[in-house]
């Protein structure tokens, strides 16, 4: 998890920001539940690709001020 946004934040220096974090960060426990819930919410991921789906979850889960959950879901 923690790999996949370290390098999605890499890739995208020159793009608008698609999920932010809280701060404090949530711990690594609290945010594999999140994930785990998410996908069991959404079935209509699980053919997709590992790394789309946890990007998925976290711009659904954490979008940045002014941007809407479901806008970030459906990139």
């Amino acid at each position: 998890m923690t790999g996949a946004g370290q390098y999605n934040r890499e890739i995208s220096q020159n793009r608008p920001e698609f999920l932010c974090l809280p701060d404090p960060s949530p711990t690594f426990e609290a945010a594999q539940a999140s994930f785990v819930a998410w996908a069991r919410a959404n079935p209509q991921y699980a053919n997709e690709l590992a790394v789309d789906g946890l990007m998925r979850w976290a711009a659904a889960t954490y979008p940045c001020p002014g941007q809407s959950a479901h806008r970030a879901t459906n990139r």
